[in-house]
């Protein structure tokens, strides 16, 4: 049971990772397009 619940902890903290990373790269993409219009 206990080792299960661990998984899933696991498995939230990738997703929050990926949201993270995402967030990210849609940071970047805006900034080139900032960019690009100069």
């Amino acid at each position: 049971m206990h080792k299960n619940l661990n998984n899933v902890t696991i498995c939230i903290e990738v997703m929050v990772m990926d949201q993270k990373q995402r967030l990210a790269k849609i940071l970047e993409l805006l900034e080139e397009k900032k960019n690009y219009h100069k």
